[in-house]
This record gives structure tokens, sequence and C-alpha cells, in this order.
């Protein structure tokens, strides 16, 4: 690995020069099939890559901005492939600008062609989120078709992912893309304001922009070419490979600074006022690729953009590109920190890896969490991270559980919470990120690592599932863990251990008890290795705990003052520690002590380690979707 240097420029163009197509209408032409034939011979993206899969669906862009920022025209020729088993007549597109239709936002569909191939078209589904095209004639599987739509966006004047705010323009999900085929019917999910409703394959864009001279943009893909159009206007062609959304970001007061990791180039785009933030945001996203890198599988691109945009939420990902709202670059610097971390963990899950993410949102989201807490880890040490932990997962668990809120599954669907962002929080993301650091410390760091790593590779560009990921864990560790998953990732609720009797003296019998708090449903109790320690032996054993009482027997050459249950709080619950001074007799149980309780009558000795479970603290960091 290597580093490299730094350069900052308010420049409207990255990269060489070389003269472009000129007279190109914006609006488009009525092609012919014979036309479209030859476009896309010629077209350089037709095929993916082998080294990138196999043959997808590619999207030739042409579109101009407006002078206002706020109306885009243009058109798109797509190709596509079946690669089903039936044939299809039928093809459905998602046209998520309409969902902002309320905010004076959406998507106008002008035409779609040509007449040889599509025999009709029509807009429908919730909120008219989904063009259907007609076809003439059935696409077998295994072959390929060709169209093209033609469209005039209307772009609302709000701080969000598609939007235009202040000075910036956010294009998130902004045109028409195909739908995925799955077992012969298309998933058309509806549109959630909240956090992700996507599922796309990974396909290949050449995208040609027309934008105001002076206007900067941040876009997926690479920039090939700039071409002076005429004094106002210049044109812009981006190419991306093997991406599952093609977005981009402008402003006429974006500066540009970069710096380079190996052969992978990071820019950061941001406004002048803003300029502490953006370098600081440009050296986390260039720990947070290198790291990744390291950690998960080689980044797969050459360039990576985060740009700063005005939105309500903390980031939002893109392939290739991660939006950041620029309320967090005069703040806290590591809540900064923690939300590139986070967005650029996607470029593995959700870019790298995809899922549906409307079904099983935890896939990228619970796997991103926990990923920027390992930067914290990979990049400061595991303090940082233990820290990192409690401040963006553990305490706001809590809060929300503890503030009356369900210990719902982290494996639900966006449908069943689409209408409380809360729950869906700290369902997919919180309880996801904890859920995946228990696995981590019951199958250990290599297991664990070397799952991430199977995982990233044996989907890479595809579409996973949960069954994929619980057996690249399976893989690594080499047994069975659908128990685990069973428990914490598709079942809800927290446990709540308790010691209730200690007898003996050095020979202990010690029994624990297991209640299940802040329930959705009934749930059977919890199977988990919960750590007991001794103090002051300074002891600490291991009991898997699976019903609702347990007992064991230890040895030791101490008398305990206290036995306390998950003093890491490494499992989500309140828990009660077991106190001699309140023994009566040996025979008779104690009387139950609240572990936090505990600390203020623990011996100093004890403090480092117990100190874990009362640090609660009350913030409640606003984040990403």
């Amino acid at each position: 690995m290597s580093g490299g240097g730094r350069a900052r420029s308010k420049a409207r163009g990255l990269g060489p020069r070389p003269l472009g197509v000129r007279g190109f209408k914006s609006h488009p032409p009525h092609y012919t099939a014979q036309i479209l034939l030859l476009l896309l011979i010629l077209c350089p993206l037709a095929v993916i890559a082998e080294e990138r899969g196999p043959r997808g669906t590619s999207y030739h862009i042409r579109v101009e901005i407006h002078p206002t920022l706020d109306l885009i025209s243009g058109w798109e020729v797509v190709t596509w492939t079946n690669r089903g088993s039936s044939p299809v007549r039928e093809l459905h597109l998602r046209l998520y600008p309409n969902a902002f239709s309320g905010q004076g936002g959406g998507i106008l569909i002008e035409d779609a062609g040509p007449q040889e191939v599509v025999l009709n078209y029509s807009v429908s589904g919730p909120q008219n989120t989904t063009l259907i095209l007609l076809l003439r004639d059935p696409v077998s599987p295994g072959d390929r078709v060709s169209f093209n739509v033609s469209f005039v966006i209307t772009v609302p004047h709000i701080a969000d992912r598609f939007g235009l705010s202040g000075d910036i323009l956010a294009l998130g999900n902004w045109h028409p893309i195909m739908s995925i085929l799955r077992d012969g019917s298309w998933v058309d999910h509806p549109y959630f304001e909240h956090g992700e409703c996507f599922y796309s394959e990974a396909s290949d864009y050449l995208v040609e922009v027309i934008a105001p001279r002076g206007l900067v943009i941040a876009a997926t893909g690479d920039l090939k070419s700039v071409e002076e159009l005429d004094e106002s206007r210049e044109l812009q062609v981006w190419v991306a490979e093997s991406v599952r959304d093609f977005s981009l970001t402008a402003s006429w007061r974006y500066e540009i600074s970069q710096a380079t990791w190996g052969d992978v180039t990071v820019y950061s785009y941001y406004l002048p006022e803003h300029r502490e933030g953006g370098e600081a945001v440009l050296q986390y996203a260039l720990n947070a690729i290198r790291v990744f890198s390291e950690h998960f599988s080689p980044y797969p691109f050459s360039s990576f953009r985060v740009a700063e945009v005005e939105a309500w939420f903390g980031g939002m990902e893109y392939p290739q590109l991660i939006m950041v709202s620029g309320n967090f670059y005069t703040g806290d610097k590591r809540t900064l920190e923690m939300i590139v971390a986070h967005e650029t963990a996607h470029q593995w899950w959700y870019s790298l890896v995809g899922n549906d993410q409307w079904e099983e949102p935890w896939l990228d989201e619970s796997l991103a969490e926990y990923s920027q807490i390992l930067y914290f880890e990979w990049v400061y040490g595991p303090k940082d991270a233990e820290r990192g932990f409690w401040d963006f997962v553990g305490n706001p668990y809590y809060l929300y559980i503890e503030g009356g809120g369900e210990a719902l599954p982290t494996g639900i669907s966006v449908g069943q919470v689409a209408d409380d962002p809360d729950a869906y929080r700290a369902a997919v993301y919180l309880r996801g990120a904890w859920s995946l650091r228990m696995l981590r410390s019951i199958i250990g760091d290599q297991p664990f690592f070397e799952a991430l790593r199977i995982y990233a590779s044996s989907h890479a560009y595809g579409i996973a599932t949960s069954q994929d990921l619980i057996h690249a864990f399976e893989e690594a560790w080499g047994g069975d863990l659908n128990w685990f998953f069973q428990e914490w990732i598709f079942e809800g609720c927290v446990p709540s251990y308790n010691v209730t009797s200690v007898q003996g003296d050095s020979s202990l019998r010690v029994e624990i008890r297991q209640e299940l708090t802040h329930c959705s449903q009934p749930s059977s109790p919890k199977k988990m290795p919960v750590e007991l320690y001794f103090q002051p032996c300074g002891s600490e054993v291991k009991v898997w705990v699976n019903q609702t009482v347990v007992e064991a027997t230890f040895d030791l050459n101490c008398t305990p003052e206290y036995v306390i249950p998950d003093p890491r709080d490494r499992i989500p619950g309140r828990d009660f520690a077991w106190a001699s001074k309140w023994n009566q007799s040996k025979n008779v149980n104690s009387r139950r002590v609240n572990t936090p309780l505990l600390l203020a009558i623990a011996s100093i000795g004890s403090l480092a380690v117990l100190l874990l479970l009362t640090i609660r603290r009350s913030s409640d960091i606003e984040r990403d979707q």
C-alpha cells in the first residue's frame, strides 16, 4: 500500500478534456430499431467485463441539467437480459422521483420505444413509482432486449437525497432503473423515506451530462471527458461498471480535495465555509477505504467520492459516492467520522454484495453499522472501538428499549416498521450491530473475519440473502450457527441474567435465572455463553445458559463477595448480580442486586472491569439512514 499527496481545487473538471460529440440533442430522438442496434454495438459498456460477473443490464443515459438545477430532461437506452427461466413480455422500471410528488418533485415519462419493441407503457404502483413496458414480443431466457425511455424530472426544493437545497443538488435514485425479476415476478417495493428500499442488480453505465459551465459535479464512476459545448454549457461523460445505481451531486460552490491510497483516488466535495470538515472527511474516507480493503476485500474501483449535501439524515450510500449532511461538517468530528465510516462500509455491504433492502435490510445495514465500529478499532485501537460502540450502538439501543420500545428482531422487513423509523433503526442498525459483536465473541476473530471475506468474495456483484451470510459464518467456523441467527436476528427480546443463589465456599454452586424482557411476542429462552465474574477473586468463567434456570459448579481458591453476570455487557439486557453481604446463610437465596448498583459498593480493584456496565451516555446521535 502507499499514500499519496493531496490537492484542493475549485476546478469544474477532473482529468483530461478530449473532444466529445457536439450537437447531440438533450431531448431524445425517436429511435428506430436499427439505430438502437448500431448504438448498442458501438457502446463500450454493452457487455460487463468478465471479471465482474455475468452479462447484465447496461444503461446509456443522456441528460441536461437546466441552469435552475431543479429541472432535468433526457433519455436513456437500457439493455436488459432475461436471466430467468420463462419468457418475459412485461418489463418493470422504478420511478422513485414520483415518491416526492407531494413535495413538488416527480418524473414525467414522455415516451418509451422504439415502436418495434415496445407496444405500450403505463405508470402505476404505490405513488406511481413503477413504469411498466409491454413488449411486442416476449424475451426468451438468455436473450436481451434494448429499449429507450425519455423523461423530464422535476427536483423538489427540499434537503434530501433527491432534492435541491441551498447551493447543492442531490440526485439519488433519480433515473428509471430496472426492477429485479425474481422467481418469474417483478419486485416493486414501495418507497421508504426513512431508509432504504432499493433492490437492483450490478449494471454498467455510460452517462452523458450536459450541465451549465461552472457547475461542479460528483458522480458514480469515473469522469472520462469534459467538452465545452457553447459559452454556457459543457458535456461531461461518466463511466461506471458493475454498479447498482448511478447518482450525482452538484454545486456551483463545491471545492474539491483529493488523496490516494494505492490505486484508489478519494475525492471530497464540500462548500468553502466547511473546508476544515471537508479535509477531515477526506482523511476519514481514505482510512475507511484502506482498512476495509485490508480486512474485507480490496475496494474494486479506482475512485471514491464523498459529497457534502443538505439533508435531514447523516449520510446516504451510493456506488462510488456517498452523501454526507453538511450539518455535521462543523459539529462533533467523531460523529462525522462515524458517518463517513458507515457509508463507506456500504461500498462492500450493498454496492459490492447486493441485497433486497426492503425485505432484508439488516444484511447491509447491520454489517455497515458494525463495520463503523471495526473502523475505530482498526484505525485507533480496541479501547476507542469500545467507546465508539457505546456512543453509537449500545447506549442508543438501551435508551430505545428502556424508553418503552420493543426489542424487535433484527431480521424484520422495512414493511413491518415503515411507520416507526425509531423501531427500524433500533432493530436493524443497533441490535444488528450488537448481534454481530456477540457473534464475534462466540466464534473468535479469525473465523468471524474469514466469514466476511467469504461472503464478500462469493457474492461480489450479485444478490445475497440471509442464508448466504449464515452459510459464510458456518463455513468459516466449521459448525452450526443457525441457533444464534434464529435467536438474535429472527427473534426479538433481550435477556436479563440474575445470579439468584451461590452456595458453598471454594466449591461453589451457582444458580442463574434468565428472564426475557422487552418482547414483542412470546419467545423461548435464549442460548448464550454468559460470563460470570467473581470479585474479589478475579476469576472469570463462561456458563452456557439455555434455560430459564441453570446451575453450575466451580472450584475456586477464593470466596467471592460478588458474582456478576456478563460484566462487559456483551449481551444486551440489564442483569442482576449476587452479593454476599445480603446473603443470610449459605442455603438461603441471596437478594438480587442490579449490576450497575453493585458498582457503588464494589472494591476499587474491580471498578476497571465493571465500569463498562454503567457507562450509559444519554446522547442519541443522529446518524445516517
